[in-house]
C-alpha cells in the first residue's frame, strides 16, 4: 500500500515538474479566441491595395462612384474627385486617382513621410517617370486615402510664371462672314435659326477658326469668342502631353468670368462652351490624357469618322468629339463639351447647349 502511495505522489510531482518546465518555455498553446489581433497594415500596403483595386475595377471607377463603397476612402478624396470633375478646367481629361488615360497595372510606394496619424508617399507606375502622390490618415485606427494629387494636375492653384509653356503656333486671325443676330447668351436669334439644317459655316455665316499649322478649321456663332490657353508643362519627372495646342470658345457675355481685368473670383465659374485641343502622339499616349469615358458612338461628320465618349454620371457628364486625321496617325483634334452634360450648366445656358453640336459640325481638316 505504501508503495503505491509513493508511486503517486512521485507521478504527481512530475506532472507538476512538467507544467512548470512547459511555461518557463513559453511552448503554452494559446486558445484561439485569446490570441492577439493581427498586425496593423503599414500605410504603404493599403495605398498599394487601394490602388490596384482601383485601377483593376471592370467598369468604369468613376461614373460608377466606387470611391464611396470603399472603406478605406476618406470622405475627403470623395469631395476632391467631384470637384474634379466638376472643373470648370476644360483640359481634365485624365483619371484623377491613376492620373492618366491607362490604366496601370503595376504600384510600388515610397513613403516620404510619416506621423502617427498620416502619411505621405509617392506612387511609381510601370509607366516611364509616371508618380502618383498620395496622403492617407488615420481614422478610428485605420488608415484611409484622404488626397491623391498629380504631377501634371490642372486643377490646383493659378500657374505661377514659368509654369507654363507657350502656344506652339500664335493665334489665328478669324475669317468673319456677315453675321446673324444673336442674343447674349449665344443662341441665335430667329433670323439664324430660319433654316433648320444650317450646320456648316458656309451656310451660316459664322466666323471661322483655321489652324494653319495643323491643318483644321471650325466655325463659330457670331457673338462667341475664343483664347488661347498656356500649356502646362509636365517638367522633368512627368511623361511628356499630347496636347499641343488648347483654345476655349464662349459666348461674349462670359468674357470677364474667363478673363477676368482683376484678380479672379474664386466663386466664379468658369468654364467655356468648348474647347479645342490639338493632340500628337500615339493612341497609348492619348489615353493616358483622354481616358475612354463611359459610352460612345461612331459618327461622320464632313466626311471624317468621329469618335463621340461621354460620361454617364447623374448630373455632370463631360463629352468628347474626337477627330482623327485621315493620314497622319498622330493627329488627333479633340473637341470638349464642358456644358451639355452638366444639369446646372445646361438648365443655366440653353442657347449654347443647342449651338454646341452645330459648332462641332462645322469641324473639317484643310484639303
Amino acid at each position: 500500500m505504501k508503495t503505491k502511495k509513493r508511486v503517486l505522489v512521485l507521478l504527481g510531482a512530475a506532472v507538476v515538474l512538467m507544467v512548470a518546465s512547459t511555461a518557463c518555455s513559453g511552448d503554452v498553446p494559446v486558445p484561439a479566441e485569446v490570441e492577439a489581433a493581427p498586425a496593423e497594415p503599414a500605410p504603404e500596403e493599403v495605398i498599394e491595395a487601394f490602388m490596384s483595386w482601383y485601377a483593376g475595377y471592370a467598369g468604369n471607377p468613376l461614373a460608377d462612384r466606387i470611391l464611396e463603397s470603399s472603406p478605406v476612402v476618406h470622405a475627403s478624396l470623395v469631395e476632391k474627385v467631384d470637384a474634379i470633375l466638376a472643373s470648370s478646367d476644360p483640359r481634365v481629361g485624365y483619371d484623377p486617382i491613376l492620373c492618366a488615360q491607362d490604366r496601370p497595372r503595376s504600384f510600388s510606394v515610397e513613403v516620404m513621410d510619416r506621423s502617427v496619424d498620416s502619411a505621405a508617399a509617392v506612387v511609381h507606375t510601370e509607366f516611364e517617370g509616371h508618380e502618383i502622390y498620395v496622403g492617407v490618415t488615420k481614422v478610428d485606427g485605420q488608415w484611409k486615402v484622404a488626397d491623391v494629387t498629380c504631377p501634371t494636375d490642372p486643377s490646383p492653384s493659378p500657374l505661377e510664371e514659368g509654369e507654363v509653356v507657350e502656344a506652339e503656333t500664335p493665334s489665328p486671325t478669324p475669317t468673319v462672314d456677315p453675321s446673324p443676330q444673336q442674343s447674349e447668351d449665344g443662341e441665335a436669334g430667329d433670323e439664324a435659326n430660319e433654316d433648320e439644317g444650317t450646320t456648316t459655316d458656309s451656310d451660316a455665316g459664322w466666323p471661322i477658326f483655321r489652324d494653319e499649322v495643323y491643318g483644321f478649321q471650325v466655325a463659330y456663332p457670331p457673338g462667341w469668342g475664343f483664347m488661347e490657353l498656356p500649356l502646362h508643362d509636365p517638367g522633368a519627372g512627368g511623361p511628356p502631353t499630347v496636347i499641343k495646342r488648347s483654345v476655349i470658345f464662349y459666348p461674349q457675355a462670359w468674357e470677364e468670368r474667363l478673363r477676368p481685368g482683376g484678380p479672379p473670383d474664386p466663386n466664379a465659374d468658369t468654364y467655356p462652351a468648348l474647347n479645342i485641343q490639338v493632340c500628337v502622339g500615339t493612341m497609348e499616349a492619348y489615353r493616358r490624357e483622354f481616358m475612354a469615358l463611359g459610352a460612345s458612338e461612331t459618327l461622320e461628320i464632313n466626311g471624317l469618322e468621329t469618335l463621340h465618349e461621354w460620361d454617364t454620371r447623374d448630373d455632370y457628364n463631360l463629352a468628347h468629339y474626337v477627330f482623327q486625321h485621315p493620314e497622319n496617325d498622330e493627329l488627333r483634334i479633340t473637341l470638349t463639351d464642358p456644358v451639355s452634360g452638366f444639369a446646372t450648366r445646361a438648365a443655366e445656358n440653353p442657347g449654347v447647349v443647342a449651338l454646341i453640336p452645330e459648332v462641332v459640325s462645322t469641324f473639317r481638316f484643310a484639303e
